[in-house]
């Protein structure tokens, strides 16, 4: 598992970034690519 903190779609090289990331790049080669990310909330709002 590969956990990542306010990162953009696009920060990644197998997702078009300018910046370099071979290791990954390799990881989404061979295997899932997800293109469809939303996030949930995971906490309640105080008042």
């Amino acid at each position: 598992m590969i956990v990542l903190d306010d990162m953009g779609y696009a920060d990644l090289g197998a997702y078009g970034s300018e910046i370099e990331t071979p290791n990954i790049d390799v990881l989404a080669e061979n295997g899932l690519r997800y293109s469809n990310f939303h996030i949930v909330k995971g906490w309640p709002e105080t008042p």
